[in-house]
């Protein structure tokens, strides 16, 4: 087969061709140029060539090395141009340079955005001036992005921002109203400030840039034609200039068109009915309205260098079929038996599967998988082309597992990175230095250091964590200091369930890196700063924080992709920080997130070689042995969900600008260009989040057609794939874990007991062994979960304090000296307003028991113990046991014996829980009466009494756990009997220390519950 010269085929008028999805569009191109310049190789570069995306340039290079074969001769490339593509943020400013063309400097896109946001923030301080709510950079931001949307629009398709005022607002809904109203921004501000500042948005520079290059060749218009060969390949027309470019091209004699899978084989009766989602309706809007006198079917296919027949033929008609306009469906089933009795439906499916998983995780592990095996074939290439972002992410996640990296086309978010999360930790702590989950997050990320070596560094970190566990957060960085380096002073808040005290003052270890904080903050602690000023203080405190002893913060923070990206945007931001607010009520770090918000980082080339991920704009013109379409679901592709927060459909419509339906007909293109790939695997979820997914409309007509045909179970892989990912992670029959039976030895059980102890031994021995045997022990929260417990050591500190300077009487006003109490700890604790506002509603009501209670209790006796800690020793089998306690109060009534008190901000036990599984008060009794708390022991005073007292919420009908007399007696000898049984038990080396054994006895949760693995064999199977 003869191919014909390139000067022959520019000759035909207009010069327009096609390559069909079935070939490789971009080696098809490559070979057929080298294959013209083989006697000449330094004409190939008298070649332009025009491509949609910077991608497919690159693409088209590599295709001219791979068609040049192993061993090229020397040649030089085409001059390789990029227009840009509807939806293409990369290439917003094509590189695409006209002398003659005497435009006005675009903005930057950073600029573009700061500017809009500003605008915005004005008009919302005018509204505010008028009863409206406060400005807000971060809704102003969120607001610019979607203008910068409607500018692309309104410029692309060179509306006129003057046709907003045609809008008759009366025939819309209010909101829309107030829409059009809101749009002033861009009919009147917005070329306002571009026309006093002397630039263009950049989106009309580049539509002005293609219409100068289309005036200058456009011979028929008075300009020159190049003389030399001039491409324009893989583009649908989109965008209006970029067609008008395309027509002008066509009609050069050294020029020509060559589209993107035009379906020449259509019928009419399709053609005609073919709307804005169908895969063909960019390129049959193209045709007519720029190319009249040439019908699709008369578009000639780009010559097969290779001269190769065209394969995968049968799946090109297939999809074709499956993607008919819906309006020429009526002779659907007499189309298929046609289709049947021509094709072969064996070789229409060859090389095509369908995968429909479970859900989100199950797709992704399927595609993972598919993706692997390709590696087993030899130079075998795979791409998964998505336009999910979360799939990408667990798919790149999931090949971690081979140590299989991918290049992700898309990029990560900037906010996402390291050096970006680390930016974002740094702002979140500098706007609440106090906080400890802010400090600790930030002091924790890997780049963090403070100029400190790690064998200093890394212990004061975790002695700091360990310090701020199980107390409040304070307000600013003082507060947070005074905390720290005062731990000692926090005994009664401080102390732990079991009534241990804190660990030992761990200010000597924190003190350099607590002191190297506080500089590092101080800047950035200076009220009412402009915001550019917070970010260049931001900016320096990240650079101090990641500095290392031996390395500048300067060279670590803005290292690597992430870091030059991030350097890049914060200059821009810099430069352009007259654009930002003086002020901002919003949380600074939440303004700084949305700033950086939507800057991708893009790979450098760190993934495998043979695999790859690409969103749909990206795959265009791209080929690989293999190509996975992931996320088919509505939805997600195509994208049904796009609305314009500003204009309505009719509104758009009556403007002139394109229905959303337009991007989806871009979408099916890519998709039915993609599908004719030589192996081609289509995947969906069947569930997203709780809900079921609803099948995209390409997979809804596909597997219509495979019903029909009986062939769909000869694609689905579903199953297949399934099977491997259940193997893949099949760790064999579960063996479910048997109840823990820990037997220590004698020596290594616990000899001591707090009192309140002994309630978990009974209900819960295995809880006991964890914390003393193996020494584990729960850290306490960081968050507010910690202000109940407190809320119980605050009102025990306050009562305590007025029973002991008051113990011999009544003061007067004693609600004034409580309430001095609660105000002196509020401050010392650091307790912010809000916890103090909270806790007050109740305080009064308490306050006013507790003197009634304190009178009546002077009346009976005398404080005899106040918060005081007491032990006994027991002799069990030979080995000596001490029982401790801490006595909330215990009074010397008039006939010398003691009554024990307890205050309790819950719910008191009740008396057959204190019987049972809380002897609190009948084992401080036994202490006591054993010659603890440094009283005598055997003799007297007796113990005649104890009371459990709820000292909050207080209602008509609380009742106090109470047991005096001869009962008290009782209980108490049983008491005593009870707990030498008990520890005799537990001394024995045989006795197991159980998980919470007795069922009606069982706590809802224990803190070592997950350790016994106790959802595992547990009667009642809770989970952990």
């Amino acid at each position: 087969m003869v191919v014909p010269a390139l000067d022959e085929l520019c000759a035909r008028s207009p010069a327009l061709y096609t390559i069909a999805p079935t070939r490789s569009f971009l080696d098809g191109l490559a070979a057929y140029l080298l294959k013209q310049h083989e006697g000449n190789p330094a004409g190939l570069a008298d070649v332009t060539i025009f491509l949609p995306t910077r991608r497919a340039g690159r693409s088209l290079a590599e295709a001219f090395l791979r068609q040049a074969g192993p061993s090229p001769a020397a040649t030089l490339l085409p001059v390789i141009r990029t227009l840009g593509d509807i939806g293409e943020d990369d290439t917003l400013l094509a590189d695409l340079t006209v002398p003659q063309a005497d435009l006005p400097p675009p903005l930057t896109p950073i600029e573009r955005r700061l500017t809009l946001a500003r605008l915005v923030f004005q008009r919302q301080a005018a509204e505010q001036a008028n009863g409206g709510p406060a400005p807000s950079w971060t809704t102003a931001l969120a607001a610019a992005d979607e203008l910068s949307r409607l500018l692309d629009s309104f410029y692309t398709e060179q509306v006129s921002f003057d046709a907003l005022e045609t809008l008759v607002p009366e025939r819309f809904a209010h909101h829309w109203q107030l829409s059009i109203d809101f749009l002033k921004i861009v009919t009147d501000l917005w070329p306002a400030h571009l026309s006093a500042h002397g630039r263009l948005d950049p989106a009309d520079y580049r539509r002005r840039t293609i219409d100068a290059l289309t005036a200058l060749w456009d011979g028929d218009a008075g300009g020159t034609t190049p003389s030399h060969p001039v491409i324009l390949a893989g583009s649908t027309g989109s965008m209006p200039a970029v067609a008008r470019l395309m027509k002008v091209i066509a009609a050069m004699p050294s020029g020509c068109v060559i589209l993107p899978g035009l379906d020449t084989q259509l019928d009419e009766a399709a053609w005609t009915e073919i709307e804005d989602p169908h895969p063909q309706a960019g390129l049959k809007y193209l045709l007519e309205r720029h190319f009249t006198e040439t019908p699709w079917y008369d578009v000639p296919d780009w010559p097969d260098a290779n001269n190769g027949s065209e394969k995968r033929a049968d799946r090109r008609a297939l999809i074709s079929l499956a993607l008919r306009p819906a309006e020429a469906t009526g002779d659907w089933l007499e189309r298929l038996e046609a289709f049947r009795s021509r094709t072969d439906i064996a070789d229409a499916l060859s090389g095509l599967s369908l995968c429909e998983a479970m859900d989100e995780e199950a797709e992704a592990q399927a595609i993972a998988i598919a993706l692997r095996e390709a590696l087993e074939t030899e130079k075998k290439t795979a791409i998964l082309v998505t336009p999910d972002r979360p799939l990408a992410r667990r798919v790149s996640a999931r090949l971690a597992r081979w140590d299989i990296a991918l290049d992700d086309s898309a990029g990560v978010p900037f906010a996402n990175t390291p050096r970006g999360n680390f930016l974002r930790l740094t702002a979140a702590w500098l706007e609440a230095p106090h906080d400890p989950q802010a400090l600790l997050g930030l002091l924790k990320h890997p780049l963090a250091r403070a100029g400190m070596a790690a064998e200093e560094y890394l212990p004061a970190v975790s002695a700091i964590d360990r310090a701020l566990r199980g107390r409040p957060p304070g307000r600013g960085f003082a507060s947070l200091k005074e905390r720290l380096r005062n731990g000692a002073e926090w005994d009664a808040l401080s102390r732990d369930d079991d009534g241990e005290e804190r660990e030992a003052d761990h200010w000597p270890v924190i003190r350099p890196l607590i002191e190297r904080l506080e500089e590092i903050a101080a800047p950035f602690a200076e009220e009412r700063l402009p915001l550019q000023e917070r970010i260049s203080r931001h900016i320096a405190a990240a650079e101090a924080l990641a500095e290392r002893p031996d390395e500048p913060g300067t060279d670590i923070l803005w290292a690597r992709a992430d870091g030059e990206a991030g350097s890049q945007l914060l200059t821009a931001l810099h430069e352009q920080s007259g654009l930002l607010p003086d002020s901002e009520s919003a949380a600074y770090s939440d303004i700084f997130t949305a700033l950086i918000t939507g800057t991708p980082v893009r790979p450098q080339g760190q993934g495998h070689p043979r695999l790859r991920i690409l969103g749909p704009l990206e795959a265009r013109l791209q080929q690989a042995d293999l190509v996975i379409l992931g996320g088919l679901n509505e939805g997600i592709w195509p994208d049904d969900s796009e609305t314009d927060p500003f204009l309505s459909r009719p509104m758009r419509r009556e403007l002139g600008l394109p229905s959303p339906e337009r991007q989806i007909g871009l979408a099916a293109h890519d998709f039915a260009q993609l599908a004719c790939a030589p192996e081609v695997l289509l995947t969906r979820a069947r569930r997203s989040g709780r809900a079921p997914a609803k099948p995209s409309r390409w997979i809804v007509r596909l597997k219509n057609v495979l019903t029909a045909t009986k062939t769909l179970e000869s694609v689905d892989v579903t199953h297949k794939l399934e099977g491997w990912s259940h193997a893949l992670d099949d760790a064999g029959l579960p063996q479910p874990a048997t109840a823990p039976k820990p037997t220590p030895p004698t020596d290594a059980r616990p000899d001591t007991f707090y009192v309140t102890a002994i309630e978990k031994l009974l209900r819960d021995p295995y809880s006991i062994y964890a914390k003393y045997v193996l020494g584990l022990r729960k850290l306490s929260p960081l968050s507010d979960d910690q202000m109940l417990a407190m809320r119980g050591r605050f009102y025990h500190h306050l009562f305590a304090r007025f029973a002991i300077e008051h113990s011999d009487g009544m003061p007067g006003n004693p609600i004034a000296i409580l309430t001095a109490y609660a105000d002196e700890l509020f401050d010392k604790a650091g307790l912010e307003p809000a916890v103090r506002a909270f806790w007050q509603t109740r305080m009064e009501d308490s306050f006013n028991w507790f003197i009634g209670y304190h009178e009546e209790r002077l009346s009976q006796g005398t404080p005899l113990i106040i918060e005081g800690q007491g032990a006994a020793s027991l002799d069990i089998a030979g080995r000596t046991m001490t029982l401790r306690a801490r006595a909330d109060r215990i009074d010397q009534l008039a006939d010398g014996s003691l009554f024990i008190q307890d205050y309790k901000t819950g719910e008191p036990p009740t008396d057959r829980q204190a019987e049972k599984f809380s002897p609190q008060l009948q084992l401080t009794g036994l202490i006591a009466e054993r010659g603890g708390f440094g009283l005598s022991p055997k003799g007297e005073p007796r113990i005649s009494g104890y009371a459990y007292v709820k000292v909050l919420n207080r209602t008509a009908r609380t009742k106090d756990t109470i047991a005096t007399g001869d009962d008290a007696r009782e209980k108490l000898e049983e008491a005593e009997s009870a707990i030498i049984e008990l520890l005799t038990q537990f001394n024995n080396p045989d006795q197991p220390y159980l998980s919470q054994p007795r069922p009606f006895y069982r706590d809802d949760y224990g803190d070592y519950d997950h350790l016994a693995r106790r959802g595992e064999w547990s009667t009642g199977g809770e989970s952990e």
